[in-house]
This record gives C-alpha cells, sequence and structure tokens, in this order.
C-alpha cells in the first residue's frame, strides 16, 4: 500500500504523530487550530485532522471569554476555530461574535 497525502493511512500516521503535540484539555478549538497551523503538513491532512478534532470536541462544555459556560454544538466549514456555542437556550456563533471566545475547555 503506497502512502499517498490524504490517504487513511497517512491520515492515521499523520495524527499518531500530531496528537500528543496538542493538549486538547487545556486549550481552546481557536488555539488548537493554530497550533495546528503552526505544524508543517500535507494540507490535506491537516484539514483531515483538524475536523477529527474539532469533531472530538463537539459538545464539549466551554468557558466563554466573558465568563459565562456553555456548550460546542456545532462547527461551520468555513469557521472550524469559531463555533456555534449553546449558553442558557441560547445559540452563539462565534464567528459572528468577536468580543467574545473560547477560554478553555472545562
Amino acid at each position: 500500500m503506497s502512502w499517498q497525502a490524504g490517504s487513511k493511512v497517512d491520515v492515521f500516521s499523520a495524527r499518531k504523530a500530531i496528537l500528543p503535540l496538542v493538549d486538547l484539555s487545556l486549550s481552546s478549538p481557536e488555539k488548537v487550530f493554530k497550533k495546528l497551523l503552526q505544524l508543517n503538513y500535507d494540507e490535506a491532512v491537516m484539514k483531515r485532522i483538524t475536523i477529527f478534532i474539532m469533531n472530538s470536541l463537539k459538545h464539549s462544555t466551554i468557558v466563554l471569554s466573558n465568563g459565562k459556560i456553555g456548550e460546542i454544538v456545532f462547527y461551520e466549514n468555513d469557521s472550524l476555530s469559531r463555533p456555534l456555542i449553546s449558553v442558557n437556550e441560547e445559540i452563539i456563533s462565534l464567528s459572528q461574535r468577536n468580543d467574545l471566545s473560547i477560554d478553555y475547555i472545562k
């Protein structure tokens, strides 16, 4: 089996190499995404790994920069680092709220 960029084997190998470098428990999705961008891997592989990480953070309890506690409910494809957050039955789109960010994941 050849190792082509974007193949399942390639993505799995890259995932195993990259995930130890990214501390998901202490970072916000935005910080994780920025750290991934600093790594010099194939773009197709990085996109798949980013989607994998972001999906693994879905439904995580988070603390916003304003101190409110919420839950990650959805990622929009064009803004993976700025998800939709549910706070007290209100949905907040971080991509539309530049005044808010995720401080950390609980």
